[in-house]
């Protein structure tokens, strides 16, 4: 089942300086420059309205922003359909953008084949809001800085809102991540710290319910790594220290981000792909190969509400299970 596109939230974009390439564009996120968040609170709160009283007032800037396909927004992504003669336009926007990557979407990709030969007409039900030109249209696929998706969205709909569209995309439905509850104070430290502030307790939790340090030895592997807006999490532990399963080692990737996703709600994301076990002694060198997947595996679901609720009491909000 291929991803599928939906509306999301937007707020007004930031500025900052950027290198960008043909082939895409990567930046750092240091030099951010703080958009008004009153401005910010404003458009958020306009168009939740719309949506509760099924009114469009303003397409342009709150239509296809506040619900992507059945199984929630993906954290990064976003799709701009637009004629080819903006394309300039695009890349130029693209470049002062807290865009980790972005690139013509490739036609070899499953999902990104959808858009990348693109027609005027084509069944994409969350592009209906701008009008067709006729003509070629190109479409760009690209990954947003954590917790500046919002901000991105409305920016490069300003281009153009009546000839391109712009929107989130969304994953597959029954695999949303696990998600805290958060104020929008929290939020906006969590993105302009990079996640920076929330791995130190992250460590702490981790601590707490293996009852092992959290560091890379032969016995382990715990690396929490604060990088370009998340926190990236490796684990591996012996003898059931996750889950409880004696005589297995188990392993689990864990990403932790900043998120809005809708007008007056915020949230930090914990996605964990990566779920598996091995049997092997914990007296052996920690094993590389032969771990079997499981997927939504309720000890590992366990552990995952666990740490989210020891970290929010550490820094506060309400640990939300998937649903």
């Amino acid at each position: 089942m291929l991803k599928s596109l939906g509306p999301y939230t937007a707020v007004p974009a930031i500025l900052l300086s950027a290198c960008v390439t043909s082939q895409g564009s990567s930046q750092s996120h240091e030099n951010v420059v703080p958009f008004d968040e009153a401005s910010m609170r404003r458009a958020a709160r306009y168009c939740a309205r719309d949506t509760a009283a099924g009114v469009e007032r303003q397409p342009s800037l709150c239509g296809a922003t506040f619900y992507c396909g059945e199984g929630g927004c993906d954290s990064q992504n976003f799709v701009a359909v637009l004629p080819a003669d903006l394309e300039l336009a695009f890349r130029a926007s693209f470049a002062r953008l807290p865009i980790d990557d972005v690139h013509l979407c490739r036609a070899d990709d499953e999902f990104e084949s959808q858009y990348a030969n693109f027609l005027p007409g084509d069944s994409l039900a969350y592009f209906d809001d701008f009008e067709h030109k006729g003509g070629k249209y190109i479409a760009f696929c690209g990954d947003i800085a954590p917790g500046y998706e919002n901000d991105v969205v409305l920016e490069l709909r300003k281009i153009a809102p009546d000839k391109a569209g712009v929107v989130r995309t969304g994953g597959e439905a029954g695999s949303p991540p696990a998600h805290m509850k958060i104020t929008e104070q929290q939020f906006l430290e969590a993105r302009e710290a990079g996640s920076e502030n929330i791995r130190q307790p992250f460590i702490t939790a981790v601590e707490k319910l293996t009852g092992e340090p959290c560091d890379t030895a032969q016995s382990r592997t715990c690396s929490v790594i604060a990088e370009r807006g998340k926190l990236k999490v490796s684990l591996l532990f012996s003898d059931g220290a996750l889950t409880g399963r004696a005589g297995h080692w188990e392993q689990a990737y864990i990403e932790v981000y900043p998120n809005q996703p809708a007008g007056d709600y915020f949230e930090l994301g914990f996605d964990m792909p990566i779920t598996s076990i091995r049997r092997w002694p914990a007296d052996r060198a920690k094993p590389t190969t032969g771990f079997t997947a499981l997927d939504f595996d309720e000890g590992f679901e366990s552990f995952r509400f666990n740490l989210m609720s020891l970290i929010a009491e550490n820094v506060g909000g309400t640990p939300v299970e998937p649903h």
